[in-house]
Parts: C-alpha cells; structure tokens; sequence
C-alpha cells in the first residue's frame, strides 16, 4: 500500500509527542480488544512521535468496523518498548504494542517506529466475524528489536525481533531503530559530554541509557554488577548530540542477567562520566 492511498493523513486526531508509561487500564481487561494506552475505534487520523514503554494492557488497539466511518490510520515514528499483555479472554490473543482488529474495511499504515522488546505478540492483524482474510496490514519499514526482523512463524521463522501475528507485510524491515531510543541525534549539540539519568528506573526487563556526545569520537557504554565485574559493553562512534542506548538487561553472551543493583558508565579517550545506579526488578 503506497502511503499516497490513505484517504485521510492526519484526519480528525492527531496524536503526537507523547509519553505512554507503566499504563495498566482496568478497562482493558473486561474487553479482548483494547489498548491500555490507546483505544481507536473506527478513528481517522496519525499518531506519530510518541514513545510507549511498560504499558501492561498492551499499547495501542485499532478496531476498523465499517459500523460508522472506516478507520484510516497512519502509525509513525513511535517507539514500543517493553510493553506487555494479559490476555483475560480464553482464545483472544491481544497484542502488547499494536493490536488491530477488522473486518477488512479501513486502512492502517505504520511506517519507521521502533518495537523493542515487547512481550509475547507485540503486533497482532486478527479478523473479525469473516473466515477469508482478503487484505493484508501495510507495516514495512519499521525495526523490530533485531537486523533479522520480526518473528513470524511462517513468514519469517528466524527472525529473532518481536513477534507478529496476522497477515502482515512487513518486508522489507529497518536494520536499524529510526527513532528515539536508539541512535537519535536530537536537534541541539550538547555542550558537554554526559551519561544521565537512565529510564524507566527501576526496569524489568529493558532500560534506557540517554547519551549526551559533545564532539564526534567513539563512546563506550559499559555495564558493571556490584562486584565491579563488567559484564555488557558497547562501543560505537557517535557525532555531536544527543542518543537514547537501550539496554535490554543482557549480559556479554546475550543471557538475561539477575534482578539486582547494577551500574552504567560513560567514557570516551580520558573523559569518563559519573556511574549512574541501575535497579533490575524481578
């Protein structure tokens, strides 16, 4: 679907530049097809430039039903971090950053948003009172957590990103995240060289490490447990301004690491940044 098909771009909503966190919406549990942060039903319009992280009633719902107006939504440039999903109805799998709904009326694009670490299926196309799926959701270009895309287990089995479920097309993938928490240069140069507070902190499972880089060089991220053994590392070259590191609780070999206290540090050449406290919650 070329993004000049939508019928509406920005329509009657726009939803934009906004913080999702920790959300869980009671609400959201009496219904098998609602989002804890975001509820879009038969909606027009973009939600673009928001960051959801830790909302464990799943993200974002989109029901499109042909009951009123089609929906015609475009998703873009939104980070989906760590979020997560009860599923309270037996045979419902909701999905914990996007789930959609339909009955094959409506159109949804996403485009360039970040799904990191998302628990069980974090995008999930499911089809309403119909038996014969006839359109597929439009969801290429986004990154997946991972360079080998999403999981999904049939379109792509070795994919070791978030798990989609449904018709979707999501070939071809970013190898990289395009937004915020990864690798974002912010508009304004820092004057000075800083690793700050990190968030959400206390985490579980995934943090973010927020990088401020006053001149171009190559920083390193290091991760140490309280026994003063390091055990993650990344090392990369950066230009001038600001970038969001994720750390997704890992040690070196890729293994989940324990819930305890931890510390991050910063250093590029001679310059090293205050040890900031990181707290893993089980």
């Amino acid at each position: 679907m070329n993004l000049d098909e939508m019928p509406v771009y920005g329509g009657d909503i726009r939803v934009s530049g906004n913080l999702f966190e920790n959300i869980e919406d009671a609400w959201a549990l009496q219904t098998p097809y609602c989002g804890g942060a975001l509820y879009l039903n038969t909606f027009r319009g973009t939600v673009s430039h928001n960051t959801f992280t830790q909302c464990n009633t799943g993200a974002i719902a989109i029901i499109m039903l042909n009951n009123t107006n089609p929906c015609s939504v475009l998703v873009t440039e939104n980070t989906f971090l760590s979020n997560d999903t009860y599923n309270a109805h037996e045979g419902v799998h909701m999905a914990s950053a996007i789930f959609i709904g339909t009955d094959v009326t409506g159109r949804c694009v996403l485009r360039g948003n970040s799904f990191i670490d998302n628990q069980k299926i974090a995008l999930g196309l499911f089809y309403l009172d119909i038996d014969t799926p006839a359109t597929l959701l439009d969801a290429e270009q986004n990154y997946w957590g991972d360079s080998t895309g999403p999981y999904h287990a049939e379109l792509n089995p070795n994919g070791r990103g978030d798990t989609i479920a449904g018709r979707v097309d999501f070939d071809p993938w970013l190898l990289e995240s395009g937004t915020e928490f990864e690798k974002h240069r912010s508009s304004s140069i820092p004057q000075t060289f800083a690793l700050l507070d990190p968030y959400p902190n206390p985490f579980n499972p995934g943090v973010v490490l927020p990088l401020e880089v006053h001149r171009p060089g190559v920083f390193k991220i290091e991760l140490y447990d309280v026994l003063g053994r390091r055990i993650w590392e990344r090392t990369e070259h950066y230009s001038a301004g600001t970038y969001r590191i994720f750390w997704p609780g890992i040690d070196s070999n890729d293994r989940a690491v324990a819930a305890e206290i931890y510390f991050a540090r910063a250093s590029s050449g001679r310059e090293v940044s205050p040890t900031r406290k990181l707290v893993l919650l089980k």
